[in-house]
């Protein structure tokens, strides 16, 4: 409590906007939405603006850079470009939009996409060994320190020593700075996780050797003249973030990048957060839109509200199956409405998939998927909302797609299944086979009913080992008793949006002393039921075990007055026992609710 991060709680800072010190709620887009920027507009003024309580709100962009996500450092013209991105960013801020975007930190991408033939779709290294060489982190056997995400499809990159002068100045006057001209009000350091960067050996460097106290305080000197690099050009109220906290930087960044729901341990203790919650605000890094569990966890925990966007959010009438014709394509084989699995564990999500516009079958483009053997699976995947979705149960159902397979040593197909609200699958599952190289395109179908207890659908097009297919013209059908079909269409409001109206209203108006600014405390102890939970993580890392039913978290408003928040992760009503100085409290809660208890 003596330290210079604890002496002014987060509602007290004056360094930091008063929008932010609002109880503001967040979204993010990416790149297929940036290639769109009229939807985003949309999005704002016909969701955002008529449907959720007036709060501020914070708009995160992935994919913004010039040549790809996380390409570095070439970032700009932005995607699109920077007039372009320039108008977006100042409509959004008309709006109540505070442009948020996260470039990759000290990074620099030296080759990016590798070729069939050994080459890359984009080569960095002569510009990298001019500029760049002498600022990098060495290691201690002298060598440059380099590395493979599997982000860069199969290129490396460097990272510059944030213990080196030109490191800091460079960050600040070719990033930084820019973005700022651009109009972005907020920067996040990415891939600097809490202000560290690898281990750096060079003795041509003002700084000690391998790791120690060093580090903090240049990456603190990092911070301090970046908001100012930023507030000198055009960003006044310049805010500043880095990925995942560390507790030194507190009383600089004005929001923190959290990532609790990614532990894989068995119980999730969010101690950053309880320690700190009066302090920082802290949101959840990669919200999964329909998770319960995860939201309710972070609307516990007093987390900023974090909306995963969505075609069916623009209302009117949608396909349930977004993007089914893959039309909505980026270069980079990014489709609205769709997700690759990536991977921080080499090889083993580094397969490809992108925009095919000479093999198709409708339209103009396919999605083409490859995998090889050193590359040993790729998946592209959409979930469908249940209750976003005219499903009904005991009706048939029908997912079809065309499919086509160029080579193929394992078989591959499209897979269905459903889950329930802990992500553990309710039944009902199947596929579609990619059909034999030599058939050529193929209709391929499957029929299903929804079982009961699903919370989505999730649709996975999924390549093991040598192979190279397409999928083109997939549909969501049901199919009517006359043995006729029609489209899957969204329904309009589910429970996803429901809730989350729920929570930001609740996070910025009654809830706001305690979620937004209120210090946490020992919650009692609670009784509830347990749910089966799994989740698919990064590099395809699959976690298991338990989580509650109910999440619970105690809180201290700035006034004295204590609360506790209550939320239920599941979909049905949940009994749940308080027990705290041996006596018993029992309440129910309904389906999704987020209860105040003063």
């Amino acid at each position: 409590m003596k330290q210079k991060w604890c002496e002014k709680v987060f509602e007290q800072r004056d360094d930091v906007p008063a929008w932010m010190r609002d109880a503001p709620a967040m979204v993010r887009f990416g790149r297929e939405w940036i290639e769109q920027p009229d939807l985003i507009r949309s999005w704002m003024k016909d969701y955002w603006k008529r449907e959720f309580v007036p709060s501020p709100l914070v708009v995160a962009f992935w994919g913004w850079e010039k040549r790809g996500y996380w390409v570095t450092p070439d970032y700009f013209p932005v995607h699109g470009g920077n007039e372009a991105f320039a108008s977006l960013v100042s409509d959004l801020h008309a709006l109540g939009g505070h442009s948020f975007p996260w470039p990759s930190g000290y990074h620099w991408t030296r080759t990016y996409d590798k070729q069939a033939d050994g080459s890359f779709a984009w080569d960095d290294r002569e510009r990298f060994e001019r500029i760049g060489h002498p600022h990098a982190v060495f290691n201690r056997d002298g060598r440059r320190y380099v590395r493979t995400p599997s982000w860069l499809r199969g290129g490396d990159c460097a990272c510059m020593c944030g213990g080196d002068p030109w490191t800091r100045t460079w960050w600040n006057d070719y990033i930084c700075t820019p973005l700022a001209l651009l109009g972005c009000e907020m920067i996040q350091v990415d891939q600097v996780v809490g202000g560290h960067f690898p281990s750096c050996w060079s003795r041509a460097h003002p700084h000690g050797p391998g790791d120690g106290k060093w580090k903090t305080d240049v990456f603190l000197e990092q911070l301090v003249t970046m908001r100012e690099a930023m507030r000198t050009n055009g960003v006044p109220d310049a805010i500043v973030c880095v990925e995942e906290p560390n507790e030194h930087y507190n009383h600089l960044v004005g929001i923190q990048d959290y990532r609790d729901c990614e532990s894989g341990a068995d119980e999730w203790a969010s101690v950053f957060n309880y320690i700190y919650h009066e302090y920082l605000p802290c949101f959840q890094s990669n919200p999964r839109r329909g998770n319960r569990i995860w939201q309710a966890h972070a609307a516990a925990d007093g987390q900023i509200p974090f909306l995963s966007p969505a075609r069916a959010d623009l209302g009117g009438s949608h396909a349930a199956l977004a993007n089914g014709d893959f039309e909505l394509a980026t270069g980079e084989g990014k489709f609205l409405g769709w997700e690759k699995l990536n991977g921080y564990n080499g090889a083993l999500w580094n397969g490809r998939a992108y925009v095919d516009r000479e093999t198709v079958h409708d339209g103009v483009c396919s999605i083409r998927l490859e995998s090889t053997k050193a590359e040993t699976a790729v998946q592209v995947s959409q979930n469908v909302c249940v209750d976003d979705a005219a499903f009904s149960t005991g009706r048939t159902y029908r997912l079809s797609a065309w499919l086509k397979t160029k080579e193929g040593s394992t078989p591959n197909s499209v897979n269905m299944c459903f889950l329930g609200s802990s992500n553990k699958s309710t039944g009902g599952g199947g596929n579609l086979k990619f059909p034999a190289p030599e058939a050529g395109w193929q209709r391929v179908s499957h029929e299903f009913t929804v079982p009961a207890g699903a919370s989505y659908l999730r649709i996975m097009m999924h390549l093991n080992g040598n192979a190279v297919c397409w999928v083109d013209g997939m549909t969501l059908e049901e199919v009517l008793p006359d043995g006729s079909a029609r489209e899957v269409e969204n329904t309009g409001r589910g429970a996803y949006d429901d809730f989350m109206r729920r929570w930001v209203a609740f996070y910025h108006g009654e809830g706001r002393a305690w979620l937004a600014f209120g210090r946490q405390v020992k919650p009692p102890r609670v009784v509830c039921a347990s749910l089966p939970y799994e989740v698919s993580l990064y590099g395809g890392r699959k976690v298991t075990g338990k989580r509650p039913a109910v999440f619970c978290n105690a809180y201290v408003a700035a006034d004295g007055r204590k609360a506790l928040v209550l939320v239920n992760a599941t979909a049905l009503p949940q009994p749940v026992d308080l027990y705290k100085g041996g006596q018993r409290v029992s309440l129910t809660l309904a389906g999704d609710e987020i209860r105040l208890l003063k």
